[in-house]
């Protein structure tokens, strides 16, 4: 293989590696997510590993490529960071619609997704074992044809683990997307008071 030829692969690899998802997701992230490693090198704050990698890979291959291509093709370096813009750009809206395709005539849990504002949210627990978590706001991509749904919060901190939520009803049209903001509430068998932030993720429980 080419020299050149492993720029581009480099260059490819990391534009696939870095693009963010409607959903704000990258690649990148995803992977070290699904071999159980937190993207950030400090839990939920620091240096972005993932993107430190891909940005590194990515100016190593564009630097490589207009070298390589230059004396082929003058303008090489306008055009291909034109290019790079307008993929990194267009990635959101591209996989917005295939979701939405994908999906069109289901109507289940797998066609909604839920996108929390900031999963940090303050949870706090009085002496009677009532939890609430207040103005959570979240956005719903509705990709199929679901017209109601019930969602609840999920938390990754131990200390929530046995508390039982009411679910929160809502209505959203199909093949669009809204935004909601609730406060959720719920029970504890624990009775003593007790509040601190926490992470969640919010789940969607049924749909019809």
């Amino acid at each position: 293989m080419k020299k050149r030829h492993v720029f581009l692969f480099l260059l490819i690899i990391s534009i696939i590696w870095l693009a963010r998802d409607h959903l704000n997701q990258s690649f990148g992230e995803l992977t070290f997510r699904a071999f159980g490693m937190s993207p950030w090198s400090e839990g939920t704050q620091g240096l972005h590993i993932p993107n430190s990698i891909g940005l590194m890979v990515l100016l190593i291959g564009f630097i490589g490529v207009v070298n390589s291509y230059r004396t082929i093709y003058p303008k090489i370096f306008s055009r291909l960071l034109i290019g790079v813009i307008l993929l990194f750009a267009a990635i959101p809206w591209v996989t917005e619609h295939v979701m939405y395709l994908a999906h069109y005539n289901a109507k289940d849990t797998g066609t909604i997704q839920v996108v929390t504002k900031d999963r940090r949210a303050y949870i706090e627990r009085n002496e009677a074992g009532d939890v609430t978590i207040r103005s959570q706001e979240f956005k719903i991509y509705n990709y199929g044809q679901a017209t109601r749904m019930k969602v609840i919060p999920l938390t990754h901190d131990t200390e929530w683990r046995e508390v039982t939520f009411d679910p929160f009803e809502l209505q959203v049209e199909p093949h669009t997307q809204a935004t909601f903001d609730t406060t959720f509430k719920g029970t504890d068998v624990k009775g003593a008071a007790y509040s601190h932030d926490s992470l969640i993720d919010i789940q969607v429980i049924s749909v019809e």
